[in-house]
């Protein structure tokens, strides 16, 4: 995906990325187009058996979410 995003002609970029995942330090590398990023969380959810699937909520989204929800 990164070499995607950085698109064909960011070879010190792809460079640069290489040897930080080599050294496993984290850094801030700015893109000449910005990309929406989504994140999903899901405490709850169907599996394909039909059957729903919970797990716990550990940043309280769920309750958070149901306050607004019910007001």
């Amino acid at each position: 995906m990164a070499d995607y995003l950085l698109g064909k002609n960011a070879f010190e970029k792809r460079k640069r990325i290489y040897n930080l995942l080599i050294s496993g330090k984290n850094e801030k590398i700015i893109l000449d187009t910005p990309v929406p990023v989504y994140i999903f969380y899901f405490t709850v959810w169907v599996d394909n058996d039909g059957i729903p699937q919970f797990r716990k909520d550990f940043y309280d989204h769920d309750r958070k979410l149901a306050q607004r929800l019910f007001q």
